[in-house]
């Protein structure tokens, strides 16, 4: 562990705002039983891409607590005789298979030089992009396994979140990925 971190330290990952990365990966990063310095939070929340990370993760946070309330009352209500379990666990089988692979696949991209800003930005469109077109689709489906279908692809392209906007906290502020993913979830929660 304390490998990748000082590979962390010595090579961090720069895209658009390298004066922050710099200075975060300066510090010297806390052990677990060291006392922790404090989080410069004055200087993250001066940067866009800071804000950026916490708008998508609002936008996205958003729209999976729309469908994780709305989706049991849609399927019940303009499907009143199917069986509950088919529409409340298939849509969700395919969202664990559709992380690791688009992880899988940032990764890649990464290590044949695409660049990091491009893979992360690119899974933030997939994600938001192709889970917005099966969402709006989903009431407009005539029968039960179309809207099983739609509700299935737009939560597996939820999925890819996790390797856009999820995963940029440790790309921006390495020494303080975990802080910054706090904010940024906070806010989604809201």
């Amino acid at each position: 562990m304390s490998k990748l971190l000082s590979s962390l330290r010595t090579n961090p990952v720069h895209f658009g705002i390298k004066g922050l990365v710099k200075y975060t990966t300066s510090l010297p990063s806390p052990s677990p039983m060291q006392k922790t310095e404090n989080v410069p939070w004055s200087l993250l929340f001066t940067k866009s891409a800071v804000w950026s990370l916490i708008l998508g993760h609002i936008c996205h946070s958003n729209s999976f607590h729309i469908m994780i309330s709305w989706l049991p009352t849609f399927f019940h209500e303009r499907f009143p005789y199917e069986k509950g379990w088919i529409y409340n666990v298939l849509p969700w089988t395919m969202s664990v298979p559709a992380s690791i692979f688009s992880g899988w696949l940032s990764e890649r991209l990464i290590k044949n030089n695409v660049s990091v800003t491009f893979t992360r930005k690119l899974a933030q469109c997939v994600a938001m992009g192709g889970s917005a077109i099966f969402f709006v689709l989903l009431p407009r489906c005539k029968t039960f396994w179309y809207a099983v279908i739609c509700s299935m692809l737009s939560i597996t392209f939820q999925t890819v979140h996790h390797s856009g906007v999820v995963i940029n906290p440790q790309d921006i502020a390495p020494a303080y990925a975990g802080s910054v993913f706090g904010v940024m979830n906070a806010f989604g929660a809201l």
